[in-house]
């Protein structure tokens, strides 16, 4: 798994004073066994695809893909690469 950082940089001029916000957040990039140890598990994890919360339904570990839900729609099933999964 490799972790990926975000930092969101918000800038505002303030006067002759400019402030800064930060929010950094570490997103992990999903490999096919991760992938299948969260399918497997009895909690659901925090994972998203494309920034949509998802739940895994199956992991094809030889060809690196995954069967995935969305929270928002489970009935929209889509196989997708688990390189494009996130665990937050």
């Amino acid at each position: 798994m490799e972790v990926v950082s975000i930092t969101t940089s918000i800038s505002k001029l303030f006067g002759t004073n400019i402030i800064t916000i930060e929010n950094r957040k570490e997103v992990a990039t999903m490999n096919a066994q991760r992938a299948q140890e969260l399918a497997s598990s009895p909690i659901m994890a925090n994972v998203t695809c494309n920034g949509e919360k998802i739940y895994i339904e199956h992991v094809d570990e030889q060809n690196g893909t995954a069967t995935i839900h969305s929270l928002d729609a489970p009935n929209n099933k889509q196989s997708v690469s688990v390189t494009s999964l996130n665990e937050q």
